[in-house]
């Protein structure tokens, strides 16, 4: 992949987890919904990352939600949060006020590091 394709496709999953967020979580209210956001956003600094040399501190924090989901047996919607638990009981909350504070850092990075480039 070139590094417009890059860009692109680092927009492009921006843009879905924007969606998800904006339009689909308010017309459902269903947090389950949170773990694709993440995981969109998560691909979208993944393909940023290929394009430049500065760390991304966020892409690790949003690998260690993704990790930990997946490792979970136990979770379930209460209000505005995904509860999780794993094998050892860990509780974990994802909050819809956490995957907002998240997309809007996502959107900055992009918009500091790739703007130059698309």
């Amino acid at each position: 992949m070139n590094k417009l394709d890059l860009v692109n496709q680092a927009w492009q999953e921006f843009e879905v987890a924007d969606h998800l967020l904006k339009v689909t979580y308010p017309l459902f209210k269903d947090p389950k919904l949170f773990r694709g956001i993440i995981i969109n956003l998560a691909k979208s600094l993944d393909m940023a990352k290929q394009l430049t040399d500065v760390p991304i501190p966020l892409l690790n924090k949003l690998n260690w939600i993704i990790s930990f989901q997946k490792k979970c047996p136990v979770e379930f919607p209460r209000l505005d949060t995904l509860v999780m638990y794993d094998n050892r009981f860990q509780l974990r909350k994802l909050t819809l006020a956490e995957v907002q504070k998240y997309h809007h850092q996502t959107l900055n990075w992009l918009k500091i590091y790739l703007n130059s480039s698309r």
